[in-house]
């Protein structure tokens, strides 16, 4: 009878594209609210896919597998940023539009550049998580760190006779 239990039955293969989370809890007011103007709490991804995979490996009496964990991390990165685009009501916009309304009074250059990051290469992209961050290091910054300068006509000057009481 079992043997005919596994011809009737067989095992399914898993999808991982099949892999749902729940994305609420990135909502405005919610437990981990998304937003750009923070940094991405990567190691609170990472625990949210420890908890679904665990999940999912009970429900599915499978073992743990680091490719399913990782592929439960990337849907929780994408979503928090998709929904912090949401949160920031700058989801439907172009870039330029959003850039525009973000700008409208001075901001950290940390958070525009989170956004330039978004559109550039989260929105309509799959990068991985080092991919992204080399993105935002290596260039949204800096075109967030321009976009402001030349908005608000700042001009950084270092001083160049610094009293040495300054300093301890």
């Amino acid at each position: 009878i079992l043997d005919d239990s596994f011809n009737t039955f067989p095992k399914e293969d898993i999808d991982l594209q099949d892999l749902n989370i729940d994305t609420s809890i990135f909502f405005i007011n919610h437990k981990y609210q998304a937003t750009f103007k923070l940094p991405i709490p990567t190691s609170t991804l990472h625990e949210l896919a420890n908890q679904a995979e665990k999940t999912f490996c009970h429900n599915n009496s499978i073992p743990t597998s680091t490719s399913r964990h990782n592929t439960f991390f990337y849907k929780y990165f994408i979503a928090y940023q998709n929904i912090a685009a949401q949160n920031h009501n700058i989801n439907k916009l172009s870039k330029d539009q959003a850039i525009d309304l973000v700008t409208q009074n001075l901001i950290e250059t940390d958070f525009l550049a989170r956004i330039i990051t978004y559109f550039d290469i989260i929105k309509d992209q799959q990068p991985s998580s080092s991919q992204t961050s080399n993105y935002y290091i290596n260039k949204a910054y800096k075109q967030a760190e321009n976009i402001i300068v030349t908005k608000f006509n700042l001009n950084f000057i270092v001083p160049s006779n610094i009293d040495d009481s300054l300093f301890l």
